[in-house]
C-alpha cells in the first residue's frame, strides 16, 4: 500500500491505494438479479480484468474541478499477471471535463510510446472520448488539436486498441486523476 499526497484547488488529500491489487479479479462479481417492487432489476457490476498474455493494459481517466476549472489526468499500466509497470498523474491546466479525459488519453499514449510499449489495450470510462476515435472525420471540434494529436499516436506502428469500460473497472485511474 502506498500513500500519495495530491492537491488541487486549495485542497489536499492523502490517498491510500493499492495500485496493482485494486480488485484485479473481482470482488464485485459479474452481476446480480434482484427483486425491485413488482419487477426484476438486473444490476450490471463490472471489475478490472487483466489483458491477454504479452499485452499491456493502460487505464486512463481525467477529472475536472469545476470550482477552479482545473483538470487532472491519471493512468496506470498493468500486465496480464497484474504487475504494475508504472503510472502517471498530474494537473493539466485549465479546461473542461472532456478535455481532461482527452489529455489523460494523450498523456498515456505518449508515456507508452516513450517506454516502448507496442502491444496495448487502452481503457477509458469516458464513452464520448472512445466514440470520437470511431468517427472517420471530425470537421470541427473545440478540442480538435488534442484529438488530432491522439489520432497521430494511434496511427503509429503499434498494436493499439482503445475501448470503453465501465467506471467500476477504471477505479485506479480515476483515483490518480483526482
Amino acid at each position: 500500500m502506498s500513500a500519495m499526497l495530491m492537491s488541487g484547488c486549495g485542497r489536499t488529500w492523502v490517498v491510500f491505494m493499492v495500485l496493482c491489487f485494486w480488485q484485479p479479479y473481482g470482488g464485485f462479481g459479474d452481476g446480480a438479479i434482484a427483486c425491485g417492487g413488482n419487477h426484476l432489476v438486473h444490476h450490471r457490476i463490472s471489475h478490472w480484468n487483466p489483458p491477454p498474455q504479452d499485452i499491456v493494459k493502460l487505464n486512463v481517466d481525467g477529472s475536472y474541478f469545476q470550482d477552479c476549472q482545473r483538470m487532472g489526468v491519471g493512468g496506470i499500466f498493468r500486465t496480464s499477471a497484474c504487475v504494475c509497470l508504472g503510472g502517471f498523474q498530474g494537473f493539466a491546466g485549465v479546461g473542461d471535463s472532456f478535455e481532461a479525459k482527452l489529455l489523460a488519453l494523450l498523456s498515456g499514449l505518449q508515456f507508452a510510446w516513450m517506454k516502448g510499449c507496442r502491444n496495448m489495450i487502452v481503457e477509458s470510462d469516458a464513452l464520448e472520448v472512445v466514440n470520437v476515435f470511431q468517427e472517420i472525420t471530425i470537421p470541427f471540434h473545440k478540442h480538435l488539436g488534442v484529438i488530432q494529436s491522439i489520432r497521430d499516436y494511434t496511427q503509429r506502428n503499434w498494436n493499439l486498441r482503445i475501448k470503453h469500460v465501465f467506471r467500476e473497472a477504471n477505479q485506479v485511474a480515476d483515483l490518480l486523476a483526482t
